[in-house]
């Protein structure tokens, strides 16, 4: 399928490919063409692709997992989806919190999906594609008014759970930690500082995120290093050669 003969492009990470293929299958159900398979080797192809290809009859599709939150390449498509204003979002794993700069038009959470378009959150994803295309399944007024009441909630919950969940700054911070902790990235602590550059553990974020570039600086010191002197080798044996 060439890029201009699409309706909506899937961002997913290569390890949850079965998992994404089942939610692909769906969207083919309800007369979507889908980008799902072959999908550019590179970031740098992939943005170009989403940045030539998006328009007012495409959308994209990040799916969020433990897999694909900690992915360069998913992150910058999502903010390239984002930038265009064609972003939905889903989330197929629980605590899952989308980085900044990837604002999407519909959030759905399909943790529970099975199958179907009669859970609540594949109505939104269908609702949000059907309002950014006008393609698949026209929602009903209900639906609609649910996705356009809840679509700017980043962590995917209904207005109602979130109001029923209320936390204090103090647990909202924690629960920021317990996340970066999780993903144990540098990225995932830049995006805690972001939030809480003053929270509890604004300091440790540092500290390991300094950590984290000591230890890039080493492997690529060593890198070179290694290079180097299979250099040096070669230069020696090429000239004993002769």
């Amino acid at each position: 399928m060439a890029y201009d003969q699409f309706d909506v492009y899937v961002s997913y990470a290569p390890e949850d490919a079965e998992r994404v293929r089942a939610f692909v299958h769906e969207l083919e159900w309800m007369g979507l063409k889908v980008w799902f398979s072959n999908q550019p080797a590179t970031s740098q192809e992939s943005l170009q692709m989403l940045r030539g290809s998006m328009n007012s009859t495409t959308c994209q599709i990040v799916v969020w997992t433990n897999n694909s939150a900690g992915s360069g390449r998913i992150q910058a498509e999502a903010r390239a989806g984002s930038g265009l204003g064609r972003l939905i979002a889903v989330r197929l794993d629980s605590g899952i919190i989308p980085p900044p700069g990837t604002e999407a038009r519909t959030y759905a959470d399909l943790g529970d999906w099975t199958g179907g378009n009669d859970h609540r959150g594949m109505k939104k994803v269908l609702a949000g594609i059907w309002m950014l295309i006008g393609k698949g399944q026209q929602p009903e007024p209900a639906d609609v008014q649910v996705d356009t009441n809840e679509r700017t909630n980043v962590e995917f919950g209904t207005k109602a759970e979130v109001a029923e969940e209320a936390i204090t700054p103090e647990q909202k911070d924690e629960k920021a930690w317990k996340t970066a902790e999780t993903y144990n990235s540098r990225t995932y602590f830049e995006h805690y500082l972001q939030y809480f550059p003053n929270g509890r553990h604004a300091e440790e974020a540092r500290e390991r995120i300094a950590k984290k570039k000591r230890t890039s600086a080493i492997v690529i010191t060593c890198a070179v290093v290694y290079m180097v002197l299979q250099l040096v080798a070669a230069l020696v044996l090429s000239s004993n050669r002769f």
